[in-house]
C-alpha cells in the first residue's frame, strides 16, 4: 500500500479530494479505500474502490498556495452507505457563512511529527478552531489567502493537519448533521504558532460539486 492523501466521500460513488493530490496521477493507477481506522488491525475489513474519472475544477492551478484545489474521484462502483463507518458528509450552500469561531473536526492518516516521514498507521483525528480571513492574512500567509479558502488551527500551535492529510475534511456539527466545511490545502511546516493550515472552502464550490455528485447518493438524497 502507498497512502498519499485523504478524501471525503460526498455520495457513495463521489470522493471529494485535493487537486493537488492527484496532479500527474492516472485514475486507472489509483485507488481509495474507505472503513479504515487502524492498518496493523488484521482482522479489520477495508473497502476499496477504483476510481473511473477524476473530475478537475476548471480554475485549479497547481503551485505553493493552490488555486481552486479540489478535485473529485468519479468511482467505478457505490460505496455501501450502510456501513457504520461509511458515511457522506453534507455539503454547505454556497452562500453559507464563513464559520469563524466554531470549531472543526479533521481525520487523516498524516504525519504526526515533522521529524519524521512515515504516514500514520492510525486514523487521526484533531479539533481545531477556524479562523476569519482577515486575521488569517495577518500571518505569514498574507494575501495569499484568498476568499475561497479558510485557515483552521490554534494560535499557539501544537495540533494541524500535516504531510498526507491533503484533502482529509474539515467539519462541523450543525443542525443536527455533519458539515463538510473545507479540504485540506497547504500550509507552512505544521502546527507551528500563527501559521494555521489552510484549506479549501467547500462553499466555495457547493454548486460545481453537487452538479457533478447528482447521480450518486448523497446526504440529501
Amino acid at each position: 500500500r502507498r497512502l498519499f492523501c485523504g478524501g471525503v466521500i460526498v455520495s457513495d460513488t463521489h470522493i471529494l479530494t485535493a487537486a493537488h493530490c492527484m496532479t500527474r496521477k492516472k485514475a486507472s493507477k489509483v485507488w481509495i479505500v474507505a472503513a479504515e481506522h487502524n492498518w496493523n488491525d488484521p482482522n479489520h475489513t477495508r473497502i476499496t474502490r477504483f476510481i473511473k474519472k477524476i473530475h478537475y475544477h476548471k480554475k485549479f492551478k497547481p503551485g505553493f498556495e493552490s488555486r481552486a484545489d479540489v478535485a473529485i474521484l468519479e468511482l467505478y462502483h457505490p460505496l455501501p452507505l450502510t456501513v457504520p463507518s461509511v458515511r457522506t458528509l453534507c455539503l454547505p450552500d454556497p452562500e453559507a457563512e464563513d464559520f469563524a469561531g466554531r470549531i472543526g473536526t479533521v481525520a487523516g492518516w498524516g504525519i504526526t511529527s515533522i521529524h519524521t516521514e512515515e504516514l500514520s498507521n492510525k486514523l487521526q483525528v484533531i479539533q481545531v478552531p477556524i479562523w476569519n480571513n482577515t486575521e488569517c492574512r495577518k500571518t505569514g500567509f498574507g494575501k495569499n489567502i484568498l476568499k475561497h479558502m479558510l485557515c483552521a488551527g490554534e494560535v499557539e500551535g501544537g495540533i494541524d493537519a500535516c504531510t498526507g492529510d491533503s484533502g482529509a475534511g474539515l467539519s462541523i456539527e450543525n443542525e443536527g448533521r455533519h458539515l463538510l466545511v473545507g479540504t485540506v490545502s497547504f500550509g507552512f511546516s505544521c502546527a507551528l504558532p500563527r501559521w494555521p493550515g489552510v484549506y479549501t472552502r467547500t462553499s466555495s464550490f457547493s454548486s460545481w460539486i453537487e452538479e457533478i455528485i447528482k447521480s450518486g447518493i448523497t446526504c440529501e438524497n
